[in-house]
């Protein structure tokens, strides 16, 4: 209850539960409970019937996998995602590129202060508690939607896509935003791949599908965007302010309005990034 930075845990009948009405899918309680009482709906059953099926199915493996899986470094992951049974794998920091562009061209036209709509928990908490700065969210989708989208229009429709990441959050925007037909939190893969005995030991490396991203695998990073799209992303630059962490994120929220002189506010709802995400899943 005291880690819920939107109060969303409550009792009842002796048993903490989630209020849904209030919940923003940040995954606190599940990375906090000491008793693991919590927990992320789980996709792997879908997504493994996927992999059975006919249409083929392409894995969009989220830029901050090399903190998640560290011991599948080296081409290591893409070969156990095919061992799997992913047709292609390719990453996500392909779509970041894309909305780093996008973004970079839409800040040349001014208006008022933009806030990234990369993080889906930041982009609830506005929706859900401040209304009034739902204006702010910059019009533009996820990295992981626009590869989706990009990976599905390249390859054709009948292509199912997977993302794979660290945030409880993607599934809710993944169903809400189409294109994505599966999210897998990178625990959930962990989970596929000791099932399937699958280890590094056992493969020989290859590389990744697609193109490759020129400079996105810092994207998951605290003013990764900025680096991604070359603006400035000095703390201190008065165009530009990154912050991460719910606490910030909330400081950031009071302080939006017409007036302000930052023109972008690249926030991220946990401490430090994406590489922080809840559902991490890194090998203990």
């Amino acid at each position: 209850m005291r880690v819920c930075p939107v109060k969303a845990i409550i009792i009842s009948e002796g048993q903490a539960r989630v209020d849904g009405d209030r919940c923003i899918i940040c995954g606190t309680c599940v990375r906090e409970c000491p008793q693991q009482a919590k927990r992320v709906r789980n996709d792997l059953e879908k997504t493994l019937d996927m992999l059975k099926g006919s249409n083929p199915v392409i894995a969009s493996v989220a830029p901050s996998f090399p903190a998640a899986l560290t011991e599948y470094g080296s081409g290591f992951l893409p070969a156990a995602l095919k061992k799997l049974g992913f047709a292609m794998v390719t990453e996500t920091s392909v779509g970041a590129e894309m909305v780093a562009a996008e973004t970079a061209e839409l800040l040349k036209k001014g208006g008022s202060a933009w806030v990234t709509s990369a993080c889906p928990v930041v982009t609830s908490i506005i929706q859900r508690y401040y209304p009034e700065a739902c204006c702010n969210i910059i019009p533009i989708v996820s990295p992981m939607i626009a590869h989706a989208r990009y990976l599905k229009a390249k390859y054709g429709e009948n292509y199912k896509v997977v993302f794979i990441g660290p945030c409880p959050a993607k599934k809710n925007e993944a169903e809400e935003a189409g294109s994505v037909d599966a999210v897998l939190t990178f625990e959930e893969l962990r989970k596929a791949l000791e099932e399937s005995k699958i280890h590094p030991n056992n493969l020989q490396p290859t590389s990744f599908d697609d193109v490759r991203p020129k400079n996105a695998q810092v994207f998951p990073l605290e003013g990764g965007l900025a680096k991604t799209a070359s603006l400035s992303s000095g703390l201190l630059s008065e165009d530009f302010v990154s912050v991460s962490g719910s606490e910030q994120v909330k400081e950031m929220i009071h302080h939006l309005s017409e007036d302000s002189p930052i023109k972008l506010f690249e926030a991220l709802f946990c401490p430090g990034g994406c590489i922080n995400g809840a559902c991490l899943g890194q090998s203990k």
